[in-house]
């Protein structure tokens, strides 16, 4: 197969290596997830921009973050907001300030510390009461970072069917609908816990098109989805009979009606907020393209499959000037 592009070039040639490292920094710094965060909370007249949450009449601000990007987002909150109390889940070390407590948990595949941090949350958030405020921070890979399996399921149960899902080549929309009826704590059960505080949800999307529910399973919004969607996943994907049997059972049983449903409704005194996503990076690079005197244009912020499929389209479809695909 024939290279569609080599590294080479931009090796012998600075100028367009400046002008690509250029558009690639103009990207990641419109996503950065501190700045993204801090943007999105600083206070104006001791109000909240988002929800135009009164802190005046606010108790306590909690912090709940979950995600590879979580300690960057909840040390923007953390400058940004007095925060009281503050669990973050991430899976690698980073510093935090009082009274921020970093959990490091597995990814891609949850591990025990994924269970005992998202039972952590759940008991966090639950203490909030009405004159409380939660700030839940949520970003990619808090499905595997923060998990707790069903009651009647194991941690392995879930490992297993994730495994199957990630290898079958399903989008994650379909992963995370299954996800999401294996867990006690995806799917808006974190929103259900945190009730009757107000909360306030921050989401750095990495899924394509930011649907809410589907980003880290949305455990803090209503589920569009059911049993029924998840067992039939499982057989377009030809899983039913790969995956643990406790697992058909007891999508079987929620589809009967046994076990409760996913809520379907968003609680009250909630905001949810896409602070960045694929479109804003791509933005950013735009910017950056103009910056540099140069034309640009972002052709598509919908691109998905294989990359090395999809690029050909790409070449095939970019013009004269900068064409910009995320």
């Amino acid at each position: 197969m024939t290279a569609l592009f080599d590294p080479g070039i931009l090796r012998n040639d600075p100028k367009h290596r400046a002008l690509i490292l250029d558009l690639f920094i103009g990207a990641l710094d419109e996503v950065d997830p501190y700045r993204a965060v801090a943007r999105h909370l600083q206070l104006g007249d001791d109000t909240v921009p988002i929800g135009g949450v009164d802190m005046v009449n606010i108790d306590r601000t909690i912090v709940l973050a979950f995600g590879k990007a979580a300690p960057a987002m909840a040390r923007a909150a953390a400058d940004t907001l007095p925060i009281d109390a503050g669990l973050v889940i991430s899976n690698h070390p980073e510093p935090l300030p009082r009274p921020l407590e970093l959990v490091l948990a597995g990814h891609p595949l949850p591990d025990d510390r994924s269970v005992a941090g998202a039972r952590r949350l759940l008991r966090l958030g639950s203490e909030a009461t009405a004159s409380d405020l939660v700030v839940c921070l949520i970003s990619g890979g808090g499905s595997a970072l923060a998990e707790i399996p069903a009651s009647d399921l194991t941690l392995s149960d879930l490992q297993e069917t994730v495994r199957l899902l990630l290898a079958s080549g399903a989008p994650i929309e379909e992963i995370n609908t299954v996800r999401t009826h294996l867990s006690a704590f995806k799917g808006g059960r974190l929103a259900q816990a945190v009730a009757p505080a107000h909360l306030v949800t921050l989401v750095l999307s990495d899924v394509v098109g930011s649907p809410v529910p589907f980003i880290d399973s949305g455990p803090t919004v209503a589920d569009p989805t059911t049993y029924a969607d998840a067992l039939d996943i499982l057989a377009r994907y030809r899983l039913t009979h790969l995956v643990p049997p406790r697992v058909c059972r007891h999508l079987r049983l929620g589809a009967d009606g046994a076990i409760a449903e996913t809520p379907k409704t968003n609680l009250p005194h909630h905001q949810v907020v896409i602070i960045a996503d694929g479109a804003t990076a791509a933005e950013g690079a735009r910017q950056a393209a103009e910056r540099g005197g140069l034309s640009a244009t972002v052709a598509t912020t919908t691109l998905t499959g294989e990359a090395r499929e999809a690029a050909v389209g790409c070449v095939d479809g970019a013009g004269t000037d900068v064409t910009i695909f995320a």
